[in-house]
């Protein structure tokens, strides 16, 4: 992709692409293994995330709607 890239637009500082190319690349290649263990305890991604957030928010283990909200980086109505 990057070598394409350069081909056809060499003034471009392609850097950042190639970053966050190998780094999607790298999310796709754990994504499996990270559902399997997920599997393994009942959870989905999704409840995995709300339960680490509220683990890192320390004792006493809780965040209001918003907070947790603001911590996922999701949008409020999520």
């Amino acid at each position: 992709m990057i070598e394409a890239w350069q081909r056809e637009r060499p003034d471009l500082d392609l850097d950042a692409i190639a970053v966050a190319g190998r780094l999607g690349r790298v999310g796709l290649l754990l994504a499996p293994a990270q559902e399997k263990v997920f599997t393994t305890f009942g959870l989905q991604r999704g409840e995995f995330d709300v339960l680490a957030a509220l683990r890192r928010s320390g004792d006493p283990y809780t965040l209001t709607p918003s907070q947790l909200s603001a911590t996922l980086t999701l949008t409020g109505p999520a």
